[in-house]
């Protein structure tokens, strides 16, 4: 009897495109698996038994991700991959330069200092005229002396230029703005100073500055931070405490880089008006970083002013008022630049007439969405923007006419 011989055709190898961070795990499998397939391998078992150990394989990593593979079957492990969460994103947006002082540390290193700011070489010079101070190429001095840089002590940056540093400890911080230089990169507050009382602007019109924060990012703002005109500025850490914030007006102006703000507890916040104004290019997913998706759910002031923005396009989370305590009008300010935001309305009479951007998206979401006010015998009124009736298809059209089969008067 001839031997008889099995031709036997194995599929190419499998093209992982699992974006995951176990990367290195992902190309041990691939090349196992071409490994696998080479012709001269072995035996048909040897291959079956090798596709079942990178199996399992895929589903270890797959678990490793926090997903669990109990019971799931190889034909659904793509779902399980798909299940793998995503890294945020805003998370972490922010890092100093790796060349630069590490200054969080060397505050770390001497809690008798409760400020630390790193400087650009900018400058030949600098002078504190209210604290004492020292400098990264070890000097030390009294307040309203000048203290001239040894340029050989700065440290070079891979960006062209170089670094150095001041340190000191502030008894009020009214004067924050007047002892941080127009060339300070960074600033940095002890992890035990609590930011409170600030009776003038904190932070304003510092060019170059990118962050602040405090050691470990824990620094506790108690009255919220008035930074504006910063136009470099990339991080503000730290948290906002608990207490009940009234009226932020201009909370955060003129910071076009602006990615990371402080978080904020919207259950203790009582007006968000004007919580945006003035910050013209504020990124349009900073405000997942500040609250919840349901942001203004616990809001109780009469008007509602969240956007003074030129540049957001969208919002991507819900505004969700439908939750919130009945007022006599709730004014939406979405002004130039916010083109798309989901908006559930309460029962109360709406103002969308500044927001003269609204695109069709928002309109219909906010008609679908709208309460039924016929169903508790009630009427109120959705005022909107000169000619934007017409320009979304007149009175008649059927998104018009959703809201007035639903009770809405359209103003």
């Amino acid at each position: 009897m001839s031997d008889i011989e099995i031709d036997v055709e194995f599929p190419p190898p499998l093209e992982l495109e699992i974006n995951i961070e176990f990367e290195e795990n992902l190309d041990s499998i691939n090349n196992q698996l071409i490994a696998i397939l080479d012709e001269d391998r072995g035996s048909l078992q040897d291959n079956i038994s090798g596709i079942e150990n990178v199996k399992n394989e895929i589903r270890n990593a797959i678990e490793f991700k926090g997903v669990s593979m109990d019971g799931v079957l190889f034909p659904e492990f793509p779902d399980k991959i798909l299940e793998i969460p995503a890294p945020d994103p805003y998370a972490n947006l922010w890092k100093p330069e790796p060349d630069w002082f590490d200054i969080r540390s060397i505050l770390a290193a001497n809690p008798q200092y409760n400020t630390i700011i790193l400087l650009s070489d900018v400058g030949l010079t600098y002078t504190n005229s209210l604290y004492p101070f020292i400098t990264s190429d070890g000097g030390s001095y009294s307040a309203g002396q000048t203290h001239k840089w040894d340029l050989l002590q700065d440290k070079p940056c891979s960006k062209g230029y170089s670094t150095r540093w001041v340190m000191f400890n502030q008894s009020s911080l009214d004067n924050n703005n007047a002892v941080i230089p127009d060339n300070a990169l960074y600033v940095v507050y002890s992890h035990a100073y609590i930011i409170s009382s600030i009776t003038v602007s904190f932070i304003s019109n510092k060019n170059i500055l990118q962050a602040v924060e405090g050691i470990s990012d824990n620094i506790v703002w108690s009255n919220p931070p008035s930074i504006t005109g910063c136009a470099s500025l990339v991080k503000i850490g730290g948290s906002i405490s608990s207490g009940t914030i009234v009226n932020p007006i201009g909370l955060f102006g003129g910071l076009p880089l602006l990615a990371e703000y402080p978080s904020l507890d919207n259950s203790k916040i009582s007006d968000f008006r004007n919580l945006f104004n003035g910050a013209k290019h504020i990124h349009k997913n900073i405000p997942k970083i500040i609250f919840s998706p349901n942001e203004s759910q616990n809001a109780t002031s009469n008007t509602t002013v969240l956007f003074n923005s030129s540049s957001i396009a969208e919002y991507p989370y819900i505004l969700d008022f439908s939750v919130r305590a009945t007022a006599t009008t709730n004014n939406f300010f979405g002004y130039a630049g916010l083109n798309f935001a989901r908006v559930k309305m309460n029962i109360c009479n709406w103002n969308f007439s500044t927001w003269v951007t609204m695109n069709r998206n928002s309109l219909q979401y906010l008609s679908d969405n709208a309460p039924n006010l016929t169903l508790q015998g009630l009427t109120r009124t959705i005022t909107f923007s000169s000619g934007f009736i017409d320009n979304n298809g007149g009175a008649s059209s059927p998104v018009f006419q959703a809201l007035i089969n639903k009770g809405w008067t359209i103003g």
